[in-house]
């Protein structure tokens, strides 16, 4: 049995307008049918602000089978067209959830100690630094960002306050600069507890490049699967970890055989969120896409 509260009411909302109940989650004493999802979905739906146009770049470390010098570079965008030709060496709409986005990757080798420029297009470069091996290093680590945005609103109520989706990415342009400094970055999960994909895009389009070109890290929390936090209340609409594991793009298991050069996905997509499902419940895709491990 799983107590619900207020807190779970807009997620609740959202099914009953696909035409369930809400006897079938036993929650009709945090839902109120005749007054709208609006009532309890703040925000819900609403257009993400204007951000930066430069690209949506995610450097990742590669998986730890393959050699150190190895790196993922990874462009997430809205066009099926690469964003700078003869670069990238796989493009693909995403699958299953969060399909309005496009992902461009490709794994590089670089040398480590020295900085490397490249062009990402939009009149855009960047320069990507891999420390020398062994050498010491400094990263920044976030987790459970919550923004007041989305059909967990209400249970963040610091997210406003302390204006989250401003500040985040100020933080993270202040202790990740362009030059120097930390050599990585990462949101360790419950990522903006988003299951459209709209927050995530939000508040990464304001976080500057010079940031992005650091190496990220990221795991999947409950929430990355379940919007609601459990898989009891699992949804036909959640994203059962797809648009997580494709806008973060981490070098996993799922790419250990994807080398430079390989024209290959690098994610499972064998398990299907929602084959066999009615009118409830979430698969989550393979375990492939979130583990990972690299020095």
């Amino acid at each position: 049995h799983v107590e619900l509260s207020e807190v779970h009411a807009c997620g609740i909302c959202l099914e009953m307008e696909r035409g369930l109940s809400c006897e079938d989650f036993a929650a009709c004493h945090v839902v109120n049918e005749s007054a709208g999802c609006l009532a309890v979905c703040p925000g819900l739906g609403q257009e993400a602000g204007p951000g930066q146009m430069a690209p949506d770049l995610r450097v990742v470390k590669g998986f730890g089978t393959k050699g150190y010098d190895q790196v993922r570079i990874t462009v997430i965008s809205q066009s099926l067209d690469p964003p700078v030709p003869r670069f990238f060496d796989h493009s693909a709409q995403f699958r299953y959830r969060w399909t309005h986005n496009y992902l461009h990757t490709a794994m590089k080798v670089l040398d480590p100690g020295s900085a490397v420029t490249f062009d990402l297009g939009s009149s855009a470069s960047t320069d990507i630094w891999l420390p020398k091996q062994g050498d010491g290093i400094s990263g920044l680590l976030l987790a459970d960002p919550c923004v007041g945005d989305g059909i967990l609103a209400l249970a963040c109520s610091y997210g406003s306050r302390f204006k989250i989706k401003e500040r985040l990415p100020e933080i993270v342009g202040t202790f990740v600069p362009g030059s120097g400094g930390t050599d990585f970055w990462g949101i360790v999960g419950d990522n903006f507890y988003d299951r459209t994909g709209q927050i995530s895009a939000d508040v990464f389009s304001h976080i500057p490049l010079a940031a992005k070109s650091k190496f990220f890290v990221t795991a999947a929390g409950n929430h990355d699967y379940w919007v609601l936090g459990k898989p009891e209340l699992a949804s036909l609409l959640d994203q059962c970890g797809n648009g997580f594991m494709q806008f973060y793009a981490q070098d996993a298991k799922s790419a250990a055989n994807v080398s430079a050069g390989s024209s290959s996905s690098p994610f499972n997509f064998s398990v299907a969120p929602h084959r066999g499902l009615s009118p409830k419940g979430c698969n989550v895709a393979a375990k492939e896409n979130f583990f990972w491990y690299n020095q």
